[in-house]
């Protein structure tokens, strides 16, 4: 049987962290000199944490393995308190849109996030949707969102002749769900445009998810 695999980004598409995310990561860097400098050079939009982190490590002047460690010893730990003190929500119609995939036969469902794969179910827990995503593809692994696509079809058993669907809310989303050969949903509710989106090539265009109808025609018919 033909499978569809559904690759959702998280921040902005699933999920609105309520800047939990940043929060813990300023807390993070905090403690580690030059750190905060080194990050604030950056554009964090369509970047894997992985290149982040690499990226803040050459600017700090710091050994990147030491740079790193250093980070990733307490932004877990920080993460799971700004959960608690921010308020984490779903995207709108994503929690009505993820159970009714979860009914689907030959619909698989993974993340491809360039959040670190501990924080991303971290996030997900805080909104009790974790238990609809095994694994998929994260920032911590892969430096580009293409090679974290190909390692969210490596672990969704991607097989010929299936179709893969990239859902998010970026043009980098967009960008990469083209460089890998899969459709690209681009969806409204970060902080992109429709017509960025659009422009950025996405297949289809939905304002958010809420429409469950609409939502699970748009995913499921998609690249027929």
């Amino acid at each position: 049987m033909r499978r569809i695999h559904l690759l959702f980004d998280l921040d902005g598409t699933l999920m609105d962290a309520d800047g939990a995310g940043g929060l813990a990561l300023r807390r993070a860097i905090a403690a580690i000199p030059g750190a905060a400098e080194a990050f604030a050079a950056i554009e964090f939009n369509g970047r894997t944490d992985r290149w982040i982190l690499r990226e803040a490590g050459r600017r700090s002047g710091l050994p990147e393995t030491a740079f790193i460690e250093a980070y990733l010893s307490t932004y877990p730990r920080l993460l799971t308190e700004t959960l608690v003190e921010r308020n984490p929500r779903p995207c709108p119609g994503v929690p009505a849109l993820l159970q009714a995939l979860a009914a689907e036969r030959g619909v698989v469902l993974a993340l491809a996030t360039g959040n670190l794969r501990e924080a991303a179910f971290m996030k997900l827990r805080a909104i009790g949707l974790d238990g609809y995503f095994d694994g998929g593809g994260f920032g911590d692994e892969h430096e580009t969102r293409e090679a974290m696509l190909q390692q969210a079809m490596r672990e969704t058993a991607y097989v010929e002749g299936d179709r893969v669907v990239v859902i998010g809310d970026t043009e980098h989303d967009v960008r990469s769900a083209l460089a890998v050969g899969a459709i690209a949903v681009g969806v409204v509710t970060g902080n992109r445009s429709a017509a960025t989106l659009i422009e950025a090539g996405a297949h289809v265009t939905l304002n958010d998810l809420s429409d469950l109808d609409g939502a699970l025609e748009a995913l499921l018919r998609a690249g027929e």
